[in-house]
């Protein structure tokens, strides 16, 4: 996700290491080569023409040296014959590269078919469509409810659902429980001033529209009138200070939105031009439960369902013993990753750490950022990431203490072109000139519509890694991350995309 100064931001939160304590790593075997004569192969299995691409590819680099610190890896996705390797050993900062390390995790331990659930039980005791009891809320870390251009569409269905049961009043309150999946911590070294953002949005075991809000700034149509301010979904738990004013001498818009730590109060001011388009940005809120059952409670009222106490968080492993009213399951994680990565979604990252590291069973220990590195680094180890080249304290990338190295990078996404993985992942990743994060990037190169790869940036880093295929039908694995660089983003941008353009031509 992109911060409003430009940084493109993954996920974040938490804080994953490798360290000499870990178990030790199989790697993967490599791939058969397809024969070949020994006189057709020049040095470390590659063909004369690759050996000449391969030149031309750490020249572009060699030729940017100045500009950034590089780590570069550039292989053959069949016979992992390496073509290019530049500083590919050295730990550095990978961005929201660290979500394809997320992934990897995940989708080896919970499987592509995993499916988030939330559960809705009765606590207490049925009279006839009263409910004397609560009802409560069990979290199962779902990041995809409230999602799409009706927020409440999800909720409002469990409403039908409970009024055709009979249910139509609960005298107890609206309890939500969402523990069954770690606590709720924010990610390790992540910036305070990041944290009102929507890129930074906390994670929660209840998340209700990604745990954030749209504002929307629209100017009046007189000069010196007020621009209207509103909220998307609205939201009970959040108060709108406004003070934007509609003016016939600005040409631009200029809007700050803030929201100070803690604090439900989001604060929005500056000038709109008049007859100009709506402002919008996007703010995370301050108590995901929160706000996830006040809509729940919105939404229950709209279908008739009258619950005469409060609003509560709470955690109640009383109710596993009974028979939930309702079980609702999200699309598989297949589906749930294309967002992940296409976006670059920050929260899907932490929310996914989570869920690789906790058991979702009420009487599991909670789970917290040294048991999340621990599980974090037995997966990718056992997928053949040597101890010492990842330190992850995140599942996005937002953390500024994440590490990888090109190396191990290319190691996952070796790892990942395999089955069960092969296909599914390659379809979560953004196509170059297509869609995603790069789906503006690429126009007329070679390499449009045949480069699959995941974005990383923050202020001073840039990564691209994936896979290409080059025009004569050559598979590649590549990793690119650029780090402490003062020239503009675009400028990297353009030496990396320059550089793959050679391989996506050959």
């Amino acid at each position: 996700m992109t911060r409003p100064d430009g940084r493109l931001v993954a996920a974040v939160a938490l804080g994953l290491c490798l360290t000499s304590a870990c178990a030790s790593r199989q790697a993967l075997p490599a791939a058969t080569a397809p024969p070949a004569s020994a006189s057709s192969r020049g040095p470390a299995g590659l063909t004369p023409a690759e050996a000449t691409l391969a030149a031309a590819f750490d020249a572009r680099i060699a030729a940017a040296d100045g500009t950034a610190l590089w780590a570069v890896r550039l292989e053959r996705l069949d016979t992992r014959a390496v073509l290019v390797s530049r500083d590919a050993d050295r730990l550095i900062l990978p961005a929201s590269n660290m979500k394809i390390v997320t992934l990897a995790a995940a989708a080896t331990r919970l499987g592509w078919d995993y499916r988030f659930r939330t559960r809705l039980y009765a606590a207490g005791t049925r009279d006839a469509h009263v409910l004397r009891g609560d009802l409560v809320v069990v979290g199962g870390a779902d990041p995809t409810l409230g999602r799409g251009d009706d927020p409440l569409a999800t909720f409002r269905a469990w409403a039908r659902q409970l009024r055709a049961q009979g249910l139509r009043r609960i005298e107890g309150d609206l309890v939500g429980d969402p523990s069954r999946f770690g606590e709720e911590w924010l990610g390790d070294s992540w910036s305070w001033d990041d944290l009102s953002a929507g890129y930074a949005a906390a994670y929660s075991g209840l998340t209700f529209h990604e745990n954030a809000v749209r504002v929307r700034v629209t100017p009046a149509e007189s000069p010196g009138s007020a621009a209207t301010v509103t909220l998307s979904p609205l939201s009970p738990s959040i108060v709108v200070d406004a003070d934007v004013a509609t003016s016939e001498a600005v040409p631009t818009a200029a809007v700050r939105v803030t929201r100070e730590l803690g604090s439900p109060v989001v604060r929005v001011t500056g000038t709109v031009p008049i007859g100009g388009a709506t402002v919008e940005r996007v703010v995370s809120v301050p108590d995901p439960p929160r706000a996830f059952l006040d809509a729940l409670r919105t939404a229950l009222a709209e279908e008739g369902i009258d619950i005469r106490g409060t609003t509560r968080v709470a955690s109640r492993p009383d109710v596993d013993a009974g028979a939930p009213l309702i079980v609702h399951e999200s699309a598989p994680l297949s589906e749930v990753a294309q967002r992940f990565m296409k976006v670059s979604q920050n929260l899907y990252g932490e929310i996914l750490l989570r869920v690789v590291t906790a058991s979702g069973s009420p009487a599991a220990p909670v789970t917290s950022p040294a048991e999340a590195r621990d599980v974090l680094q037995d997966v990718i180890g056992a997928l053949g990431v040597p101890v010492g080249t990842v330190q992850g304290r995140d599942g996005s990338g937002l953390s500024r203490r994440d590490f990888v190295t090109a190396g191990a990078v290319t190691t996952l996404l070796h790892a990942m072109a395999q089955p069960p993985h092969r296909d599914h992942f390659r379809t979560t990743l953004p196509v170059a000139g297509v869609d995603g994060t790069i789906g503006s990037r690429f126009k007329g190169s070679p390499c449009a519509g045949r480069l699959f790869a995941k974005t990383g940036t923050l202020s001073h880093v840039r990564a691209l890694s994936g896979y290409l295929t080059s025009a004569s039908g050559s598979e590649y694995v590549f990793s690119v991350i650029a780090n402490n660089f003062l020239v503009p983003s675009r400028e990297v941008d353009t030496i990396v995309e320059d550089a793959l353009a050679l391989v996506c031509a050959s």
